[in-house]
């Protein structure tokens, strides 16, 4: 009967995924179009500015050739009313798919993209963080994203209007990539999730460690180090999640001191002795 519900889980992995292949995939496809259009767009205004200076030149263009040129869509545009919309809304969809839901005391606002009249059972797994194996792996496709949205968003510079008139020229000078809100969803996506995966690692580190000590009397810091050195190869944003890491680190030293207080219940003071070792071991090397 549980089953359902794993794969839901699942299918929001397999949605993540696929979605960010497919921002990956077509993201610097629609920029070598797009560099393309705008060098014929050169040519054409160049081509214009020269039938302008010839002696004449200006007299056979009718009002309904300017009306043309005025309604034409160019790159720019394309980009800012096509393109952008429909990468946000991607946007949106794969943060709700690896997130669920925004994290406690976030600003982030994150809705639903689908199952919006789903049941009540289905919407509570929907909207519910993933587990910590899916959630690592939705990390690192959502840091995926953001690294294809920042080079993507570096290079619509060269998009940037042309300077036909003077209106032209004062619209490049203060141009603003139409990706940067895109960019700004995915660098918070990323920040928030990589949180979770932060949490989930301290979490299951201190049960590590609270049997350890509980059970055999030893502070197992090597296994804070060991968490705290696989975060720092692992998180794209490791200086957003300062905060999760101080807390954790102080969650599983407390979890020892717990466990290690619970061995020494009933116990000799050999054992005693033995747990006041064990910590000044830790506090010199590990910790």
């Amino acid at each position: 009967d549980k089953r359902w519900k794993y794969d839901v889980l699942e299918s929001r992995v397999a949605a993540t995924l696929r979605s960010v292949s497919l921002a990956k995939s077509w993201l610097p496809r629609l920029l070598q179009i797009g560099l393309a259009t705008l060098e014929a767009e050169k040519r054409q205004a160049a081509r214009r500015a020269t039938k302008k200076s010839m002696p004449g030149g200006g007299k056979g263009s009718s009002k309904n050739e300017e009306n043309k040129d005025e309604n034409d869509l160019t790159v720019h545009k394309v980009f800012g009313s096509i393109v952008t919309p429909t990468l946000r809304r991607l946007v949106e969809h794969i943060a709700f798919c690896a997130l669920g839901c925004a994290n406690q005391g976030s600003k982030f606002k994150l809705g639903a993209t689908f199952g919006k009249s789903s049941s009540d059972r289905l919407q509570m797994i929907l909207k519910s963080p993933l587990p910590p194996t899916q959630t690592a792996k939705c990390a690192l496709e959502l840091a995926d994203l953001a690294a294809a949205i920042q080079e993507s968003n570096d290079s619509m510079y060269s998009l940037r209007p042309l300077e036909d008139d003077e209106d032209g020229a004062k619209q490049r000078a203060e141009y603003k990539s139409p990706l940067e809100g895109c960019l700004k969803m995915a660098n918070d996506a990323v920040v928030m999730i990589e949180r979770r995966v932060c949490i989930y690692s301290f979490d299951a580190c201190a049960r590590k460690c609270s049997l350890s000590a509980s059970g055999s009397g030893t502070f197992d810091g090597e296994s804070l180090l060991q968490c705290v050195q696989k975060l720092s190869e692992d998180l794209k944003r490791p200086e957003d999640c300062s905060s999760e890491v101080e807390k954790g680190s102080y969650l599983v030293v407390q979890k020892c001191c717990e466990g290690l207080n619970s061995y020494i219940k009933d116990r000799s003071d050999a054992a005693r002795l033995r747990v006041v070792a064990e910590c000044n071991d830790a506090l010199n090397t590990t910790i």
